[in-house]
Formats: C-alpha cells, structure tokens, sequence
C-alpha cells in the first residue's frame, strides 16, 4: 500500500485548546491548502509561511487559488 500526503504549512499565532483543538487564520490557511488543494506529494505554502521561510525562494513559485469564494495566494515548490 503507498501512501501520499498533500501538505499545506502556515505561520502565525494559533490558540490551542486543552493541548488538542487549534485555531488561527494561518492554521485554517494551511489546512484549506492540505486538504483541498495541494495534490497528491506537494507542498504548499501560505503567502505569511513564504516570508518566514530560510531557504532558497527562488526554488518556490506563486500560485494563486479560488475557492469556497476566498482567493488564496500560496507558494508551490517549482
């Protein structure tokens, strides 16, 4: 059996609830990213997860999402 993750990652502030329910714009951000639009081995990240990323952004490329009426601007590794 293989098994394939599509991974949205964000950063910020998130509040965390007896140590199991989290909330956050960029929590709900990289979640919406994950789960409904990063396909099958991608990563994505969010425009605030971009910014604070260390490594090479030149290997990074924009893409820009609409969906459930929100547009959503995310990094795709190129």
């Amino acid at each position: 059996m293989d098994i394939y993750l599509c991974i949205g990652i964000g950063y910020g502030d998130v509040l965390m609830l007896e140590g199991e329910d989290m909330y956050g714009s960029e929590f709900n951000l990289a979640s919406k990213l994950g789960e409904d639009l990063a396909q099958q081995g991608e990563i994505l990240l969010t425009d605030c997860a971009f910014e604070n990323f260390e490594g090479k952004k030149e290997d990074w490329k924009r893409v820009e999402f609409s969906i459930s009426g929100l547009e959503l601007v995310a990094y795709q590794r190129a």
